[in-house]
């Protein structure tokens, strides 16, 4: 029957954090190991502000931005740009 056959259909899962939420486990075990869950760049991470146990760091690549929170988990403060695709 057709009623079957949407109420199976379901969204497809969602990919990664979005702004003001905490990454996934996925994206912090990628800034843990100093590595952009956006872009994939490793070492490019900058500090930014920081006070108390919070730090503000972000790509240096791509400007996306977090809030490391320590104990309480990374917040995701602004998702990187895409980049540019060079060919040759």
């Amino acid at each position: 029957m057709w009623w079957r056959k949407a109420y199976r259909e379901q969204p497809p899962p969602k990919r990664g954090s979005e702004v003001g939420e905490q990454l996934t486990e996925e994206e912090k075990n990628d800034t843990y190991s100093n590595r952009c869950p956006d872009c994939g760049s490793k070492g490019s991470f900058l500090e930014g502000p920081h006070g108390g146990l919070a730090v503000n760091f972000k790509c240096g690549h791509c400007d996306a931005s977090f809030n490391d929170m320590g104990p309480f988990g990374i917040e995701r403060l602004s998702k990187g740009a895409p980049l540019e695709v060079k060919d040759g």
